[in-house]
């Protein structure tokens, strides 16, 4: 049974994950290049589509080559990886995975129809939670972390990413249900 966790930067995804840990979970994690590279092949060669596909959405929704290169290995590239790797445990959690690209790949708000076509290539975790937070309680973890994702993009485009993310995420809760994947929402304000 792979496990996906989905939700706001400071949800509580990689805490969720270590409780799951305690309860008989492998959480993923790729360690090594070599497990990179293969992991990858394995999943062009098991999904090609979805390959192309998400590759295609992450290059068009990339407004600079930093965040090209970012996005690439973050939401591609290890993601890949993440999920063939997670094929090979009993019960696997991905902290974050192919759902959260909804919130990590996006510039732009999406509509209904683009999140429905975008999602509709990727493959599917066998149960996705949705941890469900206030955009005030996300903001108020990560300044408790010391950081909030895409820091180093500087303060102008890590604000009018936030607004992006909170309207993905909002849109996401709505059309969940229309998405082919067994879910659950968790309240974890």
């Amino acid at each position: 049974m792979v496990i996906e966790l989905f939700g706001l930067p400071g949800a509580g995804k990689t805490t969720f994950a270590k409780q799951l840990e305690a309860d008989g979970f492998t959480v993923v994690k790729i360690r090594t290049k070599k497990e990179l590279l293969y992991f990858n092949f394995v999943h062009l060669v098991r999904h090609p589509i979805s390959s192309l596909m998400n590759a295609i959405f992450i290059l068009k929704n990339s407004p600079n080559p930093g965040l090209r290169y970012y996005k690439f290995m973050n939401f591609f590239l290890d993601m890949n990886a993440r999920y063939e790797k997670a094929r090979l445990y009993g019960k696997a959690v991905l902290d974050q995975g192919y759902f959260q690209n909804v919130l990590s790949v996006f510039e732009n708000p999406m509509s209904a129809e683009i999140m429905k076509r975008y999602i509709k290539h990727l493959p599917k975790p066998d149960k996705l939670i949705v941890l469900d937070i206030l955009a005030e309680e996300s903001l108020k973890r990560a300044g408790e972390r010391g950081y909030y994702s895409r820091e180093r993009f500087g303060d102008e485009y890590v604000e009018n990413w936030r607004k992006v993310v909170l309207q993905n995420y909002d849109l996401f809760k709505k059309v969940v249900g229309d998405l082919g994947v067994e879910y659950e929402i968790v309240s974890n304000n």
